[in-house]
């Protein structure tokens, strides 16, 4: 389990440097945190950090100010209505 946790990090990362790439994003990252694997009793945020703190010196995680379906729909009235 811990090994699948440890790749499933390591995909964060990758999936992060991509996207920050395409945003040419270089410096102040900001990460929404979603989903319950940053509830698990492990130290999934911590290890991520370090592994994004290689390539990019100042990010920050935050988690949703509400449900990213919630969020969806809202997005998805204001556009379609």
């Amino acid at each position: 389990a811990k090994r699948i946790i440890e790749e499933m990090i390591e995909e964060m990362n990758l999936s992060i440097k991509a996207a920050a790439h395409r945003a040419k994003i270089k410096k102040d990252l900001k990460v929404v945190l979603v989903g319950g694997m940053f509830t698990v009793d492990y130290p999934v945020l911590e290890k991520l950090t370090k592994k994004v703190h290689k390539w990019i010196n100042k990010v920050e995680f935050v988690r949703p100010f509400e449900e990213p379906a919630r969020t969806a729909l809202k997005f998805a009235l204001q556009r379609f209505s």
